[in-house]
Parts: structure tokens; sequence; C-alpha cells
């Protein structure tokens, strides 16, 4: 079995309050709980769309036995750092896998763990029991919203504008769609780097 579960969720949003209401020429702080839930909608449906984590989040990827072959991938991304390695030894007994025993690939679409070639590691084996490996890593663009790239920042900032403004699903008005440049901002070739 395999399971992960977010254990330190992001402290900040790529988008702020204020950018959301200079984008709409809002001048008062009367929206702003509806503003933030919006911006807090509009990450996490950009972050869906694309498959990768925007902000620092913490991870906990568990998995009853390391792979069978060199590499362990680790499903969220970018991935940032690996904090920890812990697994229950075949006597039970949890035990933190030395860093020594392997590398971190963060250049990959998926990060991984991988076992060091030039010392002939191996996986250690482990108590034959669920969840018995336990990855705790970081992963998105950075801390901070400038870390994440500007063409994802203006596809939040897009969504989380069209949420405020069109607060029902159905009205009585023209139904408008979302913004046609969210999917140009978030297509495969527009995804930068923050520094381009």
């Amino acid at each position: 079995m395999i399971a992960e579960t977010i254990t330190v969720q992001p402290t900040v949003e790529p988008v702020s309050i204020e950018e959301v209401r200079q984008q709409e020429g809002i001048d008062t702080s009367d929206d702003d709980v509806t503003i933030h839930r919006a911006v807090i909608a509009a990450r996490k449906a950009v972050a869906h769309e694309l498959g990768r984590v925007l902000i620092s989040t913490t991870f906990a990827y568990r998995l009853n036995v390391f792979p069978a072959g060199d590499s362990l991938w680790l499903p969220s991304s970018p991935l940032i750092s690996v904090t920890s390695v812990v697994y229950d030894d075949a006597a039970g007994d949890s035990q933190t896998l030395a860093t020594t025993v392997y590398d971190v690939d963060t250049y990959a679409t998926l990060g991984r763990i991988y076992l060091k070639r030039e010392t002939s590691q191996v996986w250690p084996g482990t108590q034959d029991k669920e969840y018995a490996v336990v990855v705790t890593y970081k992963a998105g663009y950075g801390t901070a919203p400038k870390d994440v790239p500007e063409n994802i920042r203006q596809a939040i900032l897009l969504v989380a504008a069209h949420l405020v403004v069109h607060r029902e699903a159905v009205t009585d008005e023209k139904l408008v769609e979302l913004p046609m440049g969210v999917q140009y901002l978030l297509s495969p070739d527009e995804l930068v780097s923050a520094d381009s």
C-alpha cells in the first residue's frame, strides 16, 4: 500500500489579497474573506491542473517496502528536499536510513531518492507490515510568492479574480467562462522558472 499526506501546509499563498483587489479595482477590505477563499481555491485548482505543488509543503509518503530498483520516486513535485527516510526493520525497530546510503534528485520532473552507486548501496529489509517506510519531504517552488513562476501566479490571479466577480455558478446574467489566458499561462511551453 502507498499513501501520502500533508504534514505541514504552506504558510503563504502565491497571490495576495491585495493583488486580487488591484486586479479588480476593489478599494476596500470589505470582501477580504471572500477574496482569501477565492485565492485558496484558485491555488488548489491551478496546482491540480499542473500536478505540482506551488508553495513549500511537507509530505509524509508511506509505503510497505523499499522499491525493487535503485530509485524511490516521490509523487509530489517539484521536490525541494528530503527530510528523512524512516523504516521499520525486520525486527520491527524504527530506523532512520543514513544519507550515506542514498542521494536525492531534485532535477527530474518527479523527484527521487536513489541508491549511491559508487558505494554499491542496497535498500534495507523491512518488517512485513503496511507503511513500514515513511519518507518525509518538501515539495514546491519555494517558501515565498516570488518563488512561483510568474505565469503560474498570473493564472492564479485570473482565476481568483474571476471567482470574486462571478460568485454564483448560475445567474440571470450572461454566463462568463474562466479567462482564456489561464489555459495559455499553464501550457507546458509556458512553464518557466521564477527567474525567467
